[in-house]
């Protein structure tokens, strides 16, 4: 397998589509960086609220 530790990602930031781009660079070369060149600002994901998160139902006491 590969070393978790030579795996790097970065955020390119919001986008119109999902895009990905893969780099494979040799062991010691400068890393490329990220096209920001379509991103939108402000990030249409972002506006939305977050969804409020439930608690966990508790059981009843005796139930067990």
């Amino acid at each position: 397998g590969i070393d978790a530790g030579r795996i790097v990602t970065l955020d390119g930031g919001c986008r119109e589509e999902l895009v990905v781009e893969l780099w494979i660079v040799p062991s010691g070369a400068t890393a490329p960086t990220g096209s920001n060149s379509a991103t939108v600002d402000p990030c249409p994901a972002c506006k939305k609220q977050a969804a409020p998160r439930r608690r966990p139902r508790r059981g009843r006491r005796g139930d067990e």
